[in-house]
């Protein structure tokens, strides 16, 4: 009896190949310093949809991928609705004063619109 494994042929060994190298692709994780998270915080202070330009300077600014900054922002956005905290406004909030004619309210009180 031959416990020797049947010879593979030289195309299958490439398959075999192709999927082992697939299989070591993983992606590393993004290990972000103290100053890059200070950089994107402080964008994100001021919008949680930066424009693609916006990315991208601050990708160059900070030396990483205008990729890992689009993916930082999606992964900052689930996280700030994972702790319940409500979304900043697309729009640009605009105040104006009360007219103080109505007797109702409290004059010079702002409202939002």
């Amino acid at each position: 009896m031959n416990d020797n494994p049947p010879a593979l042929s030289s195309s299958e060994l490439r398959y075999l190949a192709q999927i082992i190298s697939r299989r070591k692709r993983h992606r590393v994780r993004t290990v972000f310093t103290d100053s890059q998270t200070e950089e994107l915080e402080l964008l994100f202070g001021r919008t949680d949809y930066p424009a693609p330009a916006a990315r991208d300077c601050l990708a160059r600014r900070v030396g990483l991928s205008e990729e890992t900054i689009r993916v930082w922002f999606k992964n900052r956005r689930a996280r700030r609705k994972r702790q319940g905290l409500k979304p900043k406004s697309r729009k640009t909030a605009h105040t104006m004063t009360k007219k103080s004619d109505d007797q109702s309210s409290e004059p010079g009180k702002e409202l939002t619109v």
